[in-house]
């Protein structure tokens, strides 16, 4: 994985002076500590986010694939218990986070836009993409509820945007700007999607009632 000022290869930081090239994956362990599987690749900067669904039978990962002159981001699936690798998605930037549904039938990246997916017969199928209104935007970080039903996202140009998952389709539900400003580096969603909680500038955390945000966009709390 990729760090703001290292880069962790094992128990060694190096410098990112040095090249961010190299063998990036994606690592499954029981909880003994046994490796179950690895997914490897030779790319650029590598992986940004990993989940798992609860039940642990599926999971996923995001970040970079290829740097200059070609840059891609990716999204990969895989069955939890083998490593077989049930997705694998190519972006036109980097991934920042990917989130499975509780029972893992939904997947959710965050990149250039948001992108949802669905596991039908055994593999993931984009099912929907949402693009941000803002022209060169990026999302930055993302959560869903359980069920998957609902969707909470924040971006760079600093809106915390609220999606549903309307079969398959991510549909804006209701977009707010961080009160602070700036953007939001992570939101997190109950697992009923009734409530989210979001970070913001200058120290400042936000906890939002979902009802509430459609109906005024104010938070329940804010704390700095």
């Amino acid at each position: 994985s990729y760090g703001g000022t290292t880069r962790y290869e094992g128990m060694q930081a190096k410098s990112t002076a040095e090249s961010s090239n190299g063998t990036f994956g994606t690592y499954c362990y029981d909880q003994t500590g046994r490796q179950l599987w690895k997914d490897e690749f030779t790319g650029y900067e590598g992986v940004y986010w990993t989940d798992i669904s609860t039940d642990g039978a599926y999971a996923a990962s995001g970040g970079w694939f290829s740097g200059s002159p070609n840059y891609a981001g990716f999204v990969r699936a895989f069955d939890a218990n083998t490593g077989q690798r049930l997705l694998d998605y190519r972006t036109t930037s980097r991934v920042n986070q990917v989130v499975l549904s509780a029972d893992g039938q939904w997947l959710v990246s965050a990149a250039e836009s948001v992108v949802l997916f669905k596991l039908v017969n055994g593999v993931y199928q984009k099912t929907g993409e949402f693009t941000p209104t803002t022209a060169n935007d990026s999302i930055t970080t993302i959560d869903m509820s359980a069920d998957g039903n609902w969707m909470i996202y924040g971006d760079y140009s600093g809106n915390l945007v609220l999606l549903a998952n309307k079969g398959g389709l991510p549909v804006l539900w209701k977009q707010m700007p961080v009160p602070s400003g700036g953007g939001s580096h992570c939101v997190r969603m109950t697992p009923d999607g009734r409530a989210f909680a979001a970070g913001g500038s200058q120290g400042n955390f936000y906890l939002y009632d979902v009802a509430t945000f459609i109906s005024t966009g104010q938070p329940a709390i804010s704390y700095q």
